[in-house]
């Protein structure tokens, strides 16, 4: 073998292996973040579609004994005022209501639902309506979304 092809050989090798590494640490870090390598068992909380006024999904806390809570922030990119959160299904008829939040402001919030056990699922639908203050302008709005998971 030349030695021009003895060197090409053994960059592509090298490239290989690097390649190859890379691949596996790519898959190795996607495993541990889905939980493969987990010895205990994870809650998957989360608020499902929401977009101006957003839950932090590490935030839900359902309790057994039905207590709700989570932190909301307004990512709207204006301030809101008379914010109603309307709860249904495991929360069935509580409502929860904010004054007003400015831009990128949190909340927390806390309802008492219907009572669940340890380890079983939870799922409400949340309706939210709020007032948007736009160049002067309130413009009222109407979203419904679900915050769902597993209780503690």
């Amino acid at each position: 073998m030349e030695k021009k092809t003895l060197i090409i050989v053994v960059i592509a090798l090298i490239v290989l292996a690097v390649c190859a590494f890379v691949v596996l640490m790519v898959a190795g870090v996607v495993l541990w973040q889905l939980g493969v390598f987990s010895a205990t068992p994870q809650s998957y909380n989360a608020a499902i579609g929401f977009s101006k006024i957003k839950p932090f999904d590490a935030s839900i806390q359902y309790e057994s004994d039905g207590a709700l809570s989570f932190v909301v922030a307004n990512v709207a990119g204006y301030s809101i005022q008379d914010v109603t959160f309307s709860f249904s299904g495991d929360c069935e008829g509580l409502t929860y209501s904010i004054g007003e939040l400015s831009i990128g402001e949190t909340s927390d919030i806390s309802v008492d639902c219907t009572p669940n056990d340890a380890g079983s699922s939870f799922s409400t639908d949340v309706s939210i309506t709020y007032n948007a203050l736009i160049a002067g302008q309130s413009i009222s709005y109407e979203d419904s979304r679900r915050i769902q998971g597993i209780a503690e």
